[in-house]
């Protein structure tokens, strides 16, 4: 018992091991891939930025081509051996230009430039910012028009909350600050709670940028992790129960594995008695000359019966046990006068019983049951004799028996030491015995109230019980019809 019990702690041990690793990776995952999508969120963001630019960009263009006096603007991209793609000239009507504040192109010529995304991505930001450095000395930049384009950038990647968006211009002033941001126009009200910033700069022709301020963007994440992070919990939580099943099944085998071997031990004891009881009575009657006395010999034939009926009367119910017998039992349904049947019982529970018993038997003549007679007097035996068992120094029992609309209620009352609601939960179960504490008058097996449990729905009935303790039980038989 000893090896089980560690093998038992060990599984759990194991299982729990298991588990929490299974959960921390799990775990580890899900935080990885929060971190990579709030990353690819942040470079949305900046990308519907940029875009946001572009088609304010293209906006104006498109109104300055709706004047009449329009005229053609030309931009010149150089590159230089020695200094890759670094400068950007454009010629308008009114001159030549030179531009030499603007964002350096990637090292290298054109070809290996459009190898790489970023080498792509770097020569369109280029491009775009070079479009700034010709259209804004003709154009003033809509900031309303850059919000209601980036709102609608935001909008494509899952971002609709209200967000503040500012307009910053930086110039230097002393040596002491040498630079001062200064915030031309404000569009949207400040974010209230926590909130994150993102800035796109345009510093071509003037120092100028965009800051956006949005909301955090923990919970847009996660919403967008809904459906995964739905999915993980429900597996976590699959798994957790499995496991706890599992521990449970186990602790389960391990109390069903004590009951076989207490049953081992007391049917052994309880097959042994009257064996050896009915041994000494025949050995009586064959070597003492008891045969001479017709007194005595009535007197140990009788016990060797009653020994006999008695383990006829355990091997009845091992056997009942067993699927094999379950399965070909065989049912004699006949009509059975309950009070004749019960009134026989009750005078054979009297006779066997060490303690004064006292049986009160209300039951109306005549009322008959369609059911097997044998099965069903060994049932309300194994009650009754429980019911004796389980009272005080006397027994106090009441039988009862009624016709109802829906087929016939016996049922069996005592005033013993009564059960517990978790002891009414397992009372049926194969091998259980209700813990009595010190009390070693009540002895049993297990077997008998299962017995109860099954042959009740072989004959198509079900039987229940109320009780409390202290106060004594009450089990019910209904049988259907």
């Amino acid at each position: 018992m000893r090896t089980m019990n560690n093998s038992i702690r060990h599984i759990a041990i194991l299982v729990m091991i298991a588990l929490t690793i299974i959960i921390g990776y799990q775990a580890y995952w899900l935080m990885g891939l929060y971190s990579t999508m709030n990353r690819k969120l942040h470079s949305d963001i900046q990308e519907a930025m940029r875009k946001a630019d572009y088609e304010e960009i293209d906006t104006r263009i498109k109104k300055l081509r709706r004047q009449k006096d329009y005229k053609t603007t030309t931009f010149m991209l150089y590159y230089k051996k020695n200094k890759g793609w670094s400068e950007a000239r454009k010629s308008l009507s009114l001159g030549s230009e030179r531009i030499d504040e603007q964002e350096p192109m990637p090292t290298g010529g054109l070809e290996e430039a459009l190898r790489t995304r970023n080498g792509v991505d770097s020569i369109g930001l280029f491009i775009q910012r070079a479009l700034h450095s010709a259209v804004d000395g003709v154009s003033e930049v809509n900031v309303r028009e850059y919000d209601r384009c980036l709102t609608r950038e935001l909008a494509k990647i899952g971002i609709t909350s209200p967000h503040q968006l500012l307009y910053i211009y930086r110039r230097k002033t002393d040596l002491n600050n040498p630079v001062r941001q200064d915030t031309i126009m404000t569009i949207g009200k400040p974010v209230q709670g926590s909130h994150e910033t993102f800035n796109y700069s345009l510093e071509i022709v003037l120092p100028i940028s965009y800051r956006l301020i949005l909301p955090t963007t923990s919970t847009i994440v996660l919403r967008q992790m809904a459906g995964i992070l739905f999915t993980s919990i429900t597996i976590m939580l699959l798994l957790l129960f499995v496991f706890l099943y599992l521990i449970h099944v186990i602790r389960e085998e391990k109390s069903l594995d004590e009951m076989k071997s207490d049953f081992t031990n007391n049917i052994t004891h309880e097959l042994k008695t009257p064996i050896a009881v009915a041994y000494a009575a025949n050995d009586a009657l064959l070597n003492f000359h008891i045969v001479q006395d017709p007194v005595k010999t009535e007197k140990y034939l009788k016990i060797e019966q009653d020994q006999l009926n008695k383990l006829s009367g355990l091997v009845e119910e091992i056997l009942s046990m067993s699927m094999e017998r379950r399965k070909t039992l065989k049912i004699n349904k006949e009509d059975i006068e309950l009070r004749a049947l019960v009134e026989d019982l009750c005078a054979e529970q009297k006779l066997k019983a060490n303690k004064p018993v006292n049986i009160m038997i209300d039951i109306p003549d005549g009322l008959t049951l369609y059911t097997d007679g044998t099965h069903l007097r060994h049932i309300l035996s194994n009650l009754l004799d429980n019911a004796i068992k389980y009272s005080g120094p006397k027994a106090d029992i009441t039988l009862m028996a009624r016709k109802t609309a829906d087929g016939t209620n016996i049922s069996v009352s005592d005033h013993g030491i009564g059960l517990t609601e978790r002891e009414q939960r397992y009372i049926f179960d194969k091998f259980y015995r209700v813990p009595h504490g010190d009390r070693q008058d009540v002895k049993g097996y297990g077997l008998g109230l299962y017995f109860v449990k099954t042959m009740m729905e072989r004959l198509g009935g079900t039987v229940t019980v109320k009780s409390a303790p202290g106060k004594g039980s009450t089990f019910n038989l209904h049988f259907d019809g």
